[in-house]
């Protein structure tokens, strides 16, 4: 029996209970939370160092670093921010362009490109890709992978052009004095529209007007195409149609990628970059392990919460325990906080149907539902009678 100030030999049984079971519950719940910390810490560790790739030991190029900022499954793409800075000779001081580049990249609606004026600055933009080889219904265990390509273009050469620019003039200037003491006769007329004058052998056909009029042929692969066999030969060096051809010319770029996308893991992200200068990238994706852990863990809670409605229900109907309103209310309460506050509280859930719904939140539902039905159909024949 206790005393009066409950220090009896009932109360200290009671604290030492209290110590044996308090203690190593806490201490669970701090081995749990320090778990789960340490797992998601990990989730957030940037793979940037491993994951840069593209040319090396760049003149003149552009640097691009890819954030990886958005995953949408049930739309299937990801968001990629791309961030640009020109170096070399395609910076000026400021870090502006001086020639103009144009960006070609895979999205979600085919191949686009976004051109960039000289003088301007690269700055960022957004690339939707798309989300290949993974279904959503498999949540929180589904994966998927996406690719990108890109590659840079720009018209003309890149170390070349500090002399074109300055030496247009120049080059312009040596063939006038060459080209009247070998052809003498009037025949130099019509040689802005075909070949250089006084030849009459193959090489003067192969420098037609038709590769200038072709200046994106081919998207990604292949840009630097047959424009660029329309070189100078000193044949026709000093021809019209010679300083009007500037072929693309593919510029150098390196990638390096982040992630920063809250309950995604890159499981792996591959690149390279091949003689085309396309600029290509894999991206394995998948749920974190902090969010493998939520969900088990709210899908533990909807089992115990609708076990522990199922045995009061039992326990009504079979053992005739007294029955009280209070337990109406707290069953139609669990019923409709299992769909909103728990099985919405997992991260990046999707809306029903899902598979972690067909082994949690669909039966513990159909359980509570079936409960509370059988205790108001019992409560209302025991008033009735």
């Amino acid at each position: 029996m206790a005393d009066d100030d409950g220090n009896g030999p009932d109360s200290s049984r009671l604290d030492r209970r209290f110590l044996l079971i308090g203690l190593p519950a806490v201490v669970v719940i701090l081995l749990v939370m320090a778990f789960v910390t340490i797992s998601f810490n990990r989730g957030l560790a940037p793979g940037e160092e491993k994951n840069a790739f593209g040319a090396t030991a760049m003149s003149a190029g552009i640097q691009t670093t890819a954030t990886i900022n958005a995953v949408d499954p049930l739309k299937a793409e990801m968001t990629i921010r791309l961030a640009m800075q020109p170096i070399g000779s395609l910076a000026d001081p400021s870090g502006l362009l001086t020639k103009p580049v144009t960006l070609y990249y895979d999205s979600v609606d085919g191949t686009k490109q976004i051109d960039f004026k000289a003088g301007k600055p690269l700055g960022a933009t957004d690339l939707t890709v798309p989300l290949l080889d993974g279904t959503i219904s498999s949540y929180p265990w589904d994966k998927y992978t996406g690719d990108i390509q890109l590659t840079f273009v720009t018209v003309g050469g890149l170390e070349a052009e500090p002399a074109a620019a300055a030496g247009g003039t120049s080059t312009t200037s040596t063939p006038t004095t060459t080209a009247p003491t070998t052809e003498p006769t009037p025949t130099t007329e019509p040689a802005p529209t075909s070949v250089a004058p006084g030849s009459t052998v193959a090489p003067g056909t192969t420098v037609a007007e038709s590769p200038t009029t072709e200046a994106h042929a081919s998207p990604l692969r292949g840009i630097r195409d047959a424009t660029t066999e329309a070189e100078p030969t000193p044949a026709t060096a000093g021809t019209a149609a010679t300083k009007a051809a500037k072929p693309d010319t593919n510029v150098p770029a390196t990638m390096a990628v982040f992630e920063n996308v809250p309950a995604y893991n890159m499981i792996d992200v591959t690149g390279s970059a091949d003689a085309d200068g396309v600029l290509s990238a894999h991206f394995d994706i998948s749920r974190n392990s902090s969010t493998l852990f939520f969900s088990g863990v709210v899908t533990l809670v909807m089992w115990a919460l609708a076990l522990g409605v199922g045995f009061i229900a039992l326990s009504v109907v079979l053992r005739r325990r007294k029955f009280e309103l209070a337990q109406i209310t707290m069953m139609a309460a669990i019923l409709f906080a299992l769909p909103a506050a728990l099985r919405g509280s997992q991260p990046g859930i999707p809306p029903p149907g899902v598979l972690c719904d067909f082994y949690g939140f669909f039966f513990c539902d159909v359980i509570v539902a079936m409960s509370l039905i059988v205790v108001i159909t019992v409560y209302l024949k025991r008033r009735a009678v």
